[in-house]
């Protein structure tokens, strides 16, 4: 049976963008306008900025007719096509830029984001371990790649890659909801994957964090609660009146 399943963070290079005023790019060898594509490329923007993503389509292919070659320009054309739904056009481009820079983290996870959704689950995971390799930083990669490991089944590694997102920024998921889609997978388990969350949430003492997972894996239907008293992970929080409340009416085993 196939489920809709929350997928846990989709795009990177676009959260600073959308927060900062446009700014002048620099100058590639390739430059055959270079104040058409300027104009064109901090007009699309802007029409990020204002989630109108239809426009800024237009400027953006208007900006890699100009420089054809600007990374830039191809991958953030790909995600104003990401956003359009139209995911093998945003493929391409999101190729298209790690062709011209192959150090290019923020494409790699955004092509894996996009491979998800045409559901090529192997090759999106190499993409995100790319992206990962070149930016260990990169938050929205590390989310990607440790929710992806869950989903296939790779929960050792998932579960640590998961850890180290959390420690990169714990609420990060929260602060971009509206980056979060429907996403139909095989044999998806999703009370067993909010349970994973709420163990490394857990774990890390955040006791607010777990209980909206713990909360999460109830409503998916997790019934398994004298797990909570008895793994390690959830040592910290176990007695915090919050999650005591939470267990009291579930009982025993649910």
């Amino acid at each position: 049976m196939k489920k809709a399943a929350v997928w846990a963070v989709l795009l990177s290079g676009i959260f600073g963008l959308l927060c900062c005023a446009p700014g002048k790019p620099s100058a590639s060898p390739g430059l055959l306008r270079p104040e058409e594509f300027n104009t064109f490329f901090n007009q699309g923007l802007q029409a990020m900025g204002a989630k109108d993503y239809a426009k800024a389509v237009v400027f953006f292919q208007q900006a890699v007719a100009a420089d054809p070659r600007s990374s830039r320009a191809h991958n953030l054309l790909g995600l104003a096509l990401f956003q359009e739904k139209n995911y093998q056009r945003a493929k391409s481009m999101f190729e298209k830029a790690i062709s011209l820079r192959p150090d290019y983290a923020e494409a790699y996870n955004n092509l894996g984001s996009t491979l998800c959704l045409l559901k090529d689950f192997r090759k999106a995971k190499e993409m995100f371990r790319q992206a990962v390799s070149l930016s260990p930083g990169d938050i929205a990669a590390n989310y990607s790649l440790g929710h992806l490991l869950l989903m296939l089944g790779e929960t050792e590694e998932g579960m640590a890659t998961l850890a180290k997102a959390i420690e990169l920024d714990p609420d990060f998921l929260e602060k971009h909801k509206d980056l979060t889609v429907g996403l139909a997978y095989e044999n998806y388990n999703e009370a067993e994957i909010e349970f994973a969350y709420a163990r490394l949430f857990a774990a890390a003492g955040n006791v607010d964090k777990t209980l909206v997972h713990l909360e999460r894996a109830d409503r998916a239907g997790f019934k398994d609660w004298t797990r909570v008293m008895t793994d390690a992970a959830f040592e910290k929080v176990r007695d915090d009146p919050k999650i005591r409340e939470f267990l009291k009416s579930r009982g025993p085993g649910g």
